[in-house]
């Protein structure tokens, strides 16, 4: 790819790019200065050199850290700087190892008018993509962003043809294949250039967009939960159908469960304290008040909430999927949302819309026998 020159001739571009077979950007070459880019199995840039010196990739220039799906720091000129994010992973200072301020940045809500003071390493910027100078656009990895006008500069596409990727009939917004995050820019971001589902993540439940291969679905959702949330959930399940004083005859209380990671990117679960009872003829209530307030307080991202839909006893039974009350909590978060039904013995992923694909068998999502 070539921006001014001659087509083919990087030595007379502003810019020229090269990429591999999975279309990430190994080489830029801008202003005669070339780069190279290596990637880690999840895609993202993780290391830059500069042709010449005594390795054979060249000289290493920067390395760039993440925690899970969150970039937390570079290492560049013999020291490391750590973000400081806000919830939609776009960095807006950089302080060293002693916690000294060494950059901020500030920008709107579309990316757009970037303004940094201090001294630029990386660039790391908009939803933790990096940003071309020579051109001023994002790097999406499916396709390029501007944030000038809010749009990518290529329609959204998908690997099976299909009349309109990504798309959820029911959603005009999803129908603008230019469109960032279905113009929703303070709520969500776009992982990966391909529709990011706007404020609700609504086109995980349309069939429609699962034809398309985007999928994200009860299996891919399922290996986002870490093995220590999932073993709080069992954890959960067990204490929900366990008799306490007030359960005679066990079962009629929800146990709930959320993690995520801390600072560091370890993963932090936080079981909260038991709902309270319900006597007949009412529904459970979810209580996601933390049973260990220190346990909550480390949480710096918080990634899943999960609860249990009691089996209730021999009087009566539950709803086993989510309630209208769960799909206004997930419509109002971003996170990973599970209820899991101690009655069928299965997992509900669930968005604001409604349940995602089909509900997984307990034992499929533990990995085993429940």
């Amino acid at each position: 790819m070539t921006d001014a020159g001659t087509e083919g001739q990087c030595s007379t571009a502003t810019a020229c790019y090269v990429y591999d077979a999975e279309g990430h950007r190994v080489r830029a070459t801008v202003n005669g200065q070339t780069r190279d880019f290596i990637y880690d199995l999840s895609g993202r840039n993780i290391d830059e050199f500069t042709p010449g010196g005594s390795g054979w990739l060249g000289t290493w220039t920067r390395g760039e850290a993440y925690a899970g799906s969150l970039h937390i720091a570079t290492y560049a000129n013999g020291t490391t700087e750590f973000d400081n994010s806000d919830w939609l992973s776009t960095f807006r200072a950089r302080s060293d190892v002693s916690g000294n301020r060494i950059e901020t940045c500030t920008s709107l809500p579309f990316g757009e008018d970037l303004t940094c003071t201090g001294t630029e390493v990386t660039p790391i910027h908009f939803t933790g993509k990096e940003r071309d100078t020579e051109s001023g656009n994002d790097f999406f990895e499916a396709r390029y962003y501007t944030s000038t006008m809010g749009r990518f500069l290529t329609p959204d596409w998908a690997e099976k043809p299909t009349n309109v990727p990504y798309a959820h009939f029911g959603n005009p917004q999803s129908l603008n294949l230019y469109s960032y995050v279905q113009n929703n820019p303070t709520t969500v971001g776009d992982p990966d250039g391909h529709d990011g589902g706007g404020p609700d993540a609504s086109w995980q439940t349309d069939p429609q967009a699962k034809a398309n291969g985007v999928e994200q679905g009860t299996k891919s959702l399922a290996a986002q939960v870490p093995p220590e949330a999932k073993a709080a959930i069992a954890d959960a399940l067990k204490a929900s159908n366990s008799p306490t004083a007030d359960d005679k005859k066990g079962g009629f209380h929800e146990e709930s469960v959320k993690w995520g990671t801390d600072a560091s990117g370890n993963v932090i679960v936080s079981p909260s304290v038991p709902g309270a009872y319900a006597p007949p003829g009412t529904n459970p209530t979810t209580n996601f008040t933390p049973a260990n307030p220190q346990t909550d307080q480390n949480l710096s991202t918080v990634d899943g909430f999960a609860h249990i839909h009691p089996k209730g006893g021999d009087d009566r039974s539950f709803v086993q999927g989510p309630s209208a009350a769960d799909l206004k909590f997930a419509g109002q978060s971003s996170a990973i949302n599970i209820v899991v039904g101690a009655a069928d013995k299965k997992v509900y992923f669930f968005n604001g819309s409604g349940v995602i694909d089909s509900p997984m068998k307990l034992k499929d999502f533990m990995g085993g026998s429940q």
